[in-house]
Formats: C-alpha cells, structure tokens, sequence
C-alpha cells in the first residue's frame, strides 16, 4: 500500500479506473470550488460580510423539520440545495437563494451533510428521530448536534460527539401548542369528521409497502377515513396510485403533523413518522415489516416493540378494526420508549432549538427581538432518571 493506497484496488496489484477517475473528480472539486470558497470566505470574514446563520435545505421535509426554528429566527437566510425544493419554498412565498451563500454558522437538516469548509460552525437538526442505522452512520465531531431526546443523545455521545443538545422536537410542537384544530384539518382535507380516521405513512425504497398496500388502503376507506401520506421521496409512479383511489385521501404536502394530529390511528412500515405519532398516545399498527429488515436496518429493532403487527391485508383490516373498537390503551414500554425519544412534549421545542442556535452561532437573542431565558432551557439532563429500555413481555 503506497500513497495511492485509497485507489489501489484491494488484492489486485492494479489500480481501479473507477476509483482513479473518482479520486480525479475529488481533486478537482478541491482545486476549482473548495480552495476558492474558503479564500472567499475568509475573505468575507476578514471584513465582516459574512451572510450570518443560514439554512442549507435538500428536500422539502427538511423545511418541514425547520418551519417551527424559522418562525423563531426570521432572519435565517434559507439556501435551497435544489430545484424541487426551491419549488416548495416558492410555492409557500418563503424567501430563498439558490446560489451560494458565506455563513458565519450554517443549519443542515439532514444525516451526514457537511459540505462547508472548517471554521463555519455546523448544527444538526436532523429530519427524523433516529431509529435508523445511518443517522449514526457519519458526522463530524466539531457539528453540533440538535436531538429529540435521550435516545438520541446517549448514542451520539457514545461515539464521542460532545456537542450535543436535547432541545425536543420541533417539528411537532403543533401537536402541543393548541395550533392545530381538527375540525379545520378535516374540512380542508374533505374527512367526515364523523367517522373514525386512519393514516398511512410509509417509508420510500425498498422497505416500503407503498407499491402493495394501496388497493387494501381503499377497501377500507370504505369505512373509515383514510389519508394517505408518502414520503418525500417516493417515486412518482407510487403517488399516481394513490391519486386515483376513490376512497382514500391523498395528501400532497410535504408536512404531515396536521394529517397525523387527526388520525385516530397510524399505519406504516419503517417509516419513523410512527413514533413521532406515538407522541399523541394513540395506537399504531406495522405492516410488513421483517424480522430481517429490523435487524439489519434498525438502530435497536425492539422499538417497533411498541407497535402492532400486521403481515397480510385480513389482518391489517382485523387489527384496524380491534384497534379502533375502544379499550385500547398505550403499554408502559410504549410511554417509556417515546418518553426516552423525545425529552419534551411542551410544545416549546422550537424555541429550545432556537436558543441553542443562537448560541452556538456567537449570539445571545433571537433577531426578532425576543430573548430567551432559563426557562426556555439548552437541554434536558441524561443522568437522572434514565429508564432502561426492554423488550415489551
């Protein structure tokens, strides 16, 4: 192994053209936009004209997770990384840029994004609650991380991250906060507020039971209310199938707290939209999710613990219906898992997160000219109290 250790194909004496021509583009990339960007930026630094706390978004569901922290830091410049969320952002009248900005601190909102050079301060607010292996999988330990809750912050500090911060989860202070009301959700969603209401929120790629569970979905919009919710980024072909069911209401939106705040109870697969459910203390039920899947994909499989199964359309129908008949009440592992998930349930997360910016990022007030004070809190303590999680007998 010499110095082109990191292109030398393993074992073969021969170098690998694909990782010769990779390592290229690398190089390049470093020669003709890395170099440049951080001479500018010192630059701009140097003279004071950086563009402050900025929000690098990918995909519409990472302004879903910042919509709560915006409302508290108006003046965070949002920078769309692409076209489709620059057509989400547009389309909500939310001021952006495409183009390249110079940040003092930027926000990323997704698993392993760190693409601003060294001295940019970084703050990981996720987009999900972390029952997945990748959202461990990577990261930088000078980031700071933005967590829901104990679960989170134990295993991030495991792998020798300090800088994290148990702030909540924002994203569903609505469910808290008395914003939602449910007979406005139900009359623009055109829902019978008289009938009960099940969601369907699936995973994308191949664990999701999007592609199969559709026609099930309307034999029993038959009955009840149903609302289908895709990923983000499900293919189009999946969203097609949905559109044209007459009995199943198909949300376009990207956000799906006003959906989830309705349902009576939730179905889906690997999705971790069913824990954030969880939160409202409402049943929920696991269709097609494999033994195989949990452990090879799951951060710990015992999570799904707290659901019901279902592995064929009959039982999903016989457990929808047992589910639905009354009498239903959460198991102690389920309110002590999602207790350990998210460490607040106040609706005040959003400002928790906020606060926390704004100190990581060298200021002490959020620009809209509200102060944050000791009760607003950075974090919740990992020390005392910690429940050990079991499976549920």
């Amino acid at each position: 192994m010499d110095i082109y250790g990191n292109i030398w194909k393993k074992g073969a004496g021969k170098i690998s053209a694909k990782k010769v021509a990779r390592e290229a583009r690398r190089l390049w990339r470093q020669i003709t936009d890395v170099f440049p960007y951080v001479f500018v930026w010192r630059w701009k630094k140097w003279r004071g004209e950086t563009d402050g706390t900025v929000a690098y978004l990918q995909s519409p569901i990472h302004y879903v997770m910042f919509e709560n922290i915006h409302r508290c830091l108006p003046d965070v410049r949002i920078v769309a990384g692409n076209e489709k969320t620059a057509r989400y952002l547009a389309a909500r009248g939310i001021d952006h840029f495409t183009g390249r900005l110079y940040p003092d601190a930027v926000i990323f909102a997704d698993y392993n994004q760190n693409r601003y050079p060294v001295g940019i301060r970084k703050i990981q607010i996720y987009h999900g609650v972390g029952p997945k292996n990748y959202y461990y999988a990577k990261g930088d330990k000078d980031m700071h991380y933005l967590v829901p809750g104990r679960c989170a912050a134990e295993r991030l500090r495991a792998q020798g991250k300090e800088n994290v911060h148990v702030v909540g989860y924002p994203k569903t202070d609505g469910f808290f906060s008395g914003r939602l009301a449910k007979e406005e959700i139900c009359r623009r969603l055109g829902a019978d507020p008289g009938r009960k209401t099940l969601l369907y929120t699936p995973t994308w790629g191949e664990a999701s039971t999007a592609p199969v569970l559709y026609k099930d979905l309307d034999r029993l919009g038959a009955r009840y209310n149903v609302i289908a919710k895709l990923h983000d980024h499900s293919p189009e072909e999946w969203r097609d199938l949905y559109r044209g069911l007459p009995n199943v209401i198909f949300c376009e939106d990207a956000d799906p707290t006003a959906c989830q705040y309705v349902a009576d109870l939730l179905i889906s697969d690997f999705s971790s939209t069913l824990f954030e459910y969880a939160q409202l203390g409402r049943p929920v039920i696991a269709y097609g999710v494999s033994d195989e899947t949990l452990r090879a994909n799951a951060t710990d499989p015992r999570w799904w613990d707290m659901t019901c199964r279902a592995a064929t359309p009959a039982e999903l129908e016989d457990k929808v219906a047992e589910l639905l008949a009354g009498g239903w009440r959460p198991s102690e592992y389920y309110r002590r898992l999602i207790g350990d998930i998210f460490a607040y349930s106040d609706g005040r997360c959003a400002e928790r997160a906020a606060a926390a910016i704004e100190s990581i990022a060298g200021r002490s007030a959020v620009r809209a000219g509200r102060e944050y004070g000791p009760e607003a809190g950075l974090g919740a303590p990992l020390g005392e109290g910690a429940a050990t999680l079991k499976p549920r007998r």
